[in-house]
């Protein structure tokens, strides 16, 4: 009687041990990828939240108002004024109403119907808000400074 014995040789082992081990390092990377997104998603969210508030500038007697939408996008009101003589009414106003997206600490906004855009810097309860062009309001208006937040009172 004759036996067979199966017998594998120590090279396609370690060739078998060597795909089991990519395999494995594969599907480990995949998962700490996925967690990384999801982890990405929330932070972007936690940001859109921790931005969102009142806030004032002095320098340009301007107020923003910013809320998170569902959307993952902020919705802003900006206002601001130009005080010449406010005896004789030489005062001028500006606002700008839009959407935007925050990409990492800032968010940029081209108004549609002026030819002006406005770029905000998100720093810890301060926006930084710079504009190029013109046509955000009457004569001398600018948006321009930076506003700090402001605390409700209660």
């Amino acid at each position: 009687m004759m036996r067979y014995v199966l017998s594998i040789s120590p090279r396609w082992r370690r060739s078998a041990l060597a795909r089991m081990h990519c395999i494995l390092t594969s599907f480990a990377v995949l998962v700490v990828l996925l967690f990384q997104s999801s982890i990405a998603k929330e932070t972007a969210k936690e940001e859109l939240a921790s931005v969102a508030g009142k806030y004032k500038c002095n320098a340009v007697h301007g107020n923003l108002s910013i809320i998170k939408r569902n959307d993952e996008k902020l919705e802003f009101d900006l206002d601001a004024i130009w005080i010449g003589d406010y005896t004789v009414g030489n005062v001028n106003t500006g606002s700008a109403h839009g959407v935007i997206t925050l990409e990492g600490n800032s968010a940029t906004y081209k108004d549609p119907e002026g030819p002006y855009t406005l770029t905000f810097l998100f720093k810890r309860d301060v926006v930084d808000i710079e504009y190029d062009g013109s046509g955000f309001g009457q004569w001398n208006v600018t948006p321009a400074g930076r506003y700090k937040r402001v605390r409700e009172s209660k």
